[in-house]
């Protein structure tokens, strides 16, 4: 893990081009989702392929998924041809980038005994391991009685031997000023459960 002043910034306006931009044999399939960016309830996503291998998803998909509306998916080409999209992505990017640093000095000020896990910087997410003693069960249910809701990680490994002490922290359902006052809040009931 790179500590907080060298980390790279996240959310960065020019991200790494991606692989398909620079593929001219036609070899690499770019499949994405709106699901983080816009909702999950869309259940919408896209693909950039060759048009037979275009061609051939489409038909797969239709045996094993069926489709969203077809309304739905006509509204968002417009909103995505008429650079909506663009529009809103810009300004989630830079919401996002305020609450990710925000959440970062909270946890640099007032959690500094929990290592962060090494992950994207575009995460929606903080992955933290705590101290051995902390105990996640009784971190989880003390910090919830104090209105800061953290997500146990023993449920993202896979076998009866997952360690204990990960957890996870998201922002972006919480309101900005929320974000330090909360993170104040987990390292209270943290420190509760040395004594």
């Amino acid at each position: 893990m790179l500590p907080p002043a060298i980390r790279r910034p996240p959310f960065a306006t020019n991200p790494p081009t991606a692989l398909k931009a620079s593929d001219i044999h036609s070899r690499v399939i770019y499949v994405s989702s709106l699901s983080k960016s816009l909702s999950p309830g869309l259940r919408l996503g896209y693909l950039v392929a060759h048009s037979e291998v275009v061609d051939k998803l489409r038909a797969l998909r239709r045996l094993a998924y069926r489709h969203p509306p077809t309304n739905i998916q006509y509204q968002m080409a417009h909103f995505l041809a008429q650079g909506y999209y663009e529009t809103y992505l810009h300004r989630y990017r830079e919401d996002s980038a305020r609450r990710w640093k925000s959440l970062n000095h909270a946890l640099t000020c007032w959690l500094p005994e929990c290592r962060r896990s090494e992950g994207s910087d575009h995460a929606n997410a903080f992955w933290l391991q705590a101290p051995q003693w902390v105990s996640i069960t009784q971190l989880t249910w003390l910090a919830s009685h104090r209105g800061v809701l953290i997500e146990p990680g023993k449920a993202h490994f896979l076998g009866p031997d997952a360690p204990e002490p990960y957890f996870r922290l998201g922002f972006h359902a919480i309101a900005p000023d929320q974000i330090e006052p909360g993170i104040m809040q987990l390292a209270q009931t943290m420190q509760q459960l040395t004594g």
